[in-house]
């Protein structure tokens, strides 16, 4: 593949703009901008932090992905309410106890992430009162997961312990593993 640098090295501009064919001089203008802009090879310098997302491959991608999860979300939304294991059942001073250790719980997530939703019905199941927070479209929550935990990944569980400090919890393997370990029992 050519580069704008390659093809000036390659042609003195002056002998080229002297040629006749306007044509050739739009085309080596064209061939110019988009190289510039759309600049795949890692040798190549974009022009702007950007320049790799509005590849069009990657919009259509983008989009289609878009597209899908609009599409199927309602539906993974709606298979999470039906297929909801029962919840556990404890005595109501015990249940208050759990309450009060839930509320230093914070769960980051998407709605319709399929890991996410795996965490929520264990959520469920062991009647936790965990407090929800859309990292998705809520750019304060998003701000928040990616100060404290180092990256925008869900589902991300937020432990506050009693002596303030604050701990990550990502990956819903662990997460699912953390609360059973701390409440199943």
């Amino acid at each position: 593949m050519y580069t704008a640098q390659a093809l000036e090295a390659n042609f003195s501009v002056r002998n080229f703009l002297t040629q006749s064919s306007h044509v050739s001089l739009i085309t080596f203008s064209l061939f110019k901008m988009w190289n510039h802009l759309h600049a795949m090879s890692d040798d190549v310098a974009p022009c702007h932090a950007a320049c790799h997302a509005c590849h069009p491959m990657k919009i259509f991608i983008r989009l289609f992905f878009k597209t899908l999860r609009l599409v199927l979300g309602p539906f993974m939304l709606l298979w999470e309410v039906l297929s909801r294991p029962k919840a556990i059942t404890r005595a109501p001073a015990q249940q208050r106890e759990v309450d009060a250790l839930s509320r230093n719980l914070t769960l980051y997530q998407f709605s319709t992430c399929p890991f996410c939703i795996k965490v929520r019905k264990e959520i469920h199941r062991l009647a936790l009162p965990i407090e929800r927070r859309d990292a998705q479209h809520a750019v304060g929550h998003r701000a928040e997961l990616l100060q404290g935990s180092g990256a925008v990944q869900v589902p991300c569980l937020r432990i506050t312990h009693p002596d303030g400090k604050v701990q990550w919890l990502a990956e819903s393997g662990a997460i699912i593993s953390y609360l059973n370990q701390r409440f199943a029992g």
